[in-house]
């Protein structure tokens, strides 16, 4: 869980300290993080004889690894874009 907690923290610098939605965006990313911790924790009670849905589960999160890690990098390109023009 090291590297979602990693990529959850990594929303942080996504906004500057002196925008004024700062506040929310702290709080979102920290419920985020929390639901995320608490759902990945409950879900190895979901692990059973069947393959399938084994596979399921230790895939989960790094699917949401991955969710994280393209709305950061598609963040980060709009403002690139945005700081060019």
């Amino acid at each position: 869980y090291i590297v979602f907690l990693v990529s959850i923290s990594l929303l942080f610098i996504l906004k500057s300290k002196n925008d004024h939605k700062y506040k929310t965006n702290k709080i979102t990313i920290y419920i985020l993080g929390f639901a995320f911790i608490i759902f990945l924790e409950s879900s190895s009670k979901f692990i059973t004889l069947s393959l399938t849905k084994n596979l399921f589960v230790s895939m989960l999160p790094i699917i949401l690894i991955s969710m994280i890690y393209l709305f950061f990098y598609k963040t980060l390109e709009t403002k690139k874009n945005e700081n060019i023009h």
